[in-house]
């Protein structure tokens, strides 16, 4: 492989971040609103919603840019690693982070209200 199929093959190749942030952000939002499909897999499988999603994603790119299947098969492969863990990375941060993703900062649960005393 030569040094400018090299660059052309990373150029190819940077929507991977984008889409990395992208499928974190929708997690986070997806997750926090409690959308109904969220519930539909155990909450020990929920990596599969990057996953899958990463996977389309990087199929859908290689049948668009006209590669062959066997490539395409192998950018889906390699979308779990440049994807998905990011997302899931970016996701577990923003989970911890001091941004209240699940009600208080760092996710701690929400402080409750307090109870008005009875007039």
């Amino acid at each position: 492989m030569d040094a400018s199929a090299l660059l052309d093959a990373i150029i190819t190749k940077n929507w991977y971040a984008l889409a990395a942030v992208t499928l974190m952000i929708l997690i986070q939002v997806v997750r926090k609103n409690e959308l109904k499909f969220w519930g539909w897999i155990p909450s020990g499988f929920r990596f599969l919603w990057p996953v899958a999603g990463a996977a389309v994603a990087a199929f859908v790119h290689g049948f668009l840019m006209k590669e062959p299947l066997h490539q395409a098969l192998v950018d889906t492969l390699n979308s779990v690693w440049q994807i998905a863990i990011p997302a899931m990375g970016g996701a577990a941060a923003l989970k911890e982070s001091p941004i209240p993703w699940d009600g208080g900062k760092g996710g701690a649960p929400p402080v409750p209200a307090p109870e008005m005393p009875p007039a």
